[in-house]
């Protein structure tokens, strides 16, 4: 599970640009996700930020229970960096982004 959401699977999706992060895009993950039997995706975006589609995320997971987080490069390092100095994570930032949706 992923903060108490049954995931025995997590959808990964990587992009470069956030002009693909559109409401058809995270439509199409859920789509994807529905494949895989999951209700977790990590959308990791080079220079994204946790404001794009924020309405549109939160109204999926409350309606289809589907949780998208989006990470950013900051994100990612800052992930890696509570790894290397602690040698596990709590994931901090991915809990914040949790609470943000329920």
């Amino acid at each position: 599970s992923v903060f108490e959401i049954p995931a025995e699977k997590i959808l990964v999706n990587i992009v470069m640009s956030s002009s693909h992060i559109n409401e058809n895009y995270l439509e199409s993950l859920t789509q994807e996700m529905d494949v895989i039997k999951t209700s977790v995706c990590l959308l990791a975006c080079c220079e994204a930020t946790n404001e794009l589609q924020k309405e549109k995320i939160k109204a999926l997971a409350k309606s289809k229970g589907k949780y998208i987080f989006i990470i950013n490069s900051v994100a990612i390092n800052g992930i890696l960096d509570e790894y290397y100095k602690i040698g596990e994570q709590h994931f901090s930032m991915l809990r914040d982004k949790f609470k943000e949706l329920n």
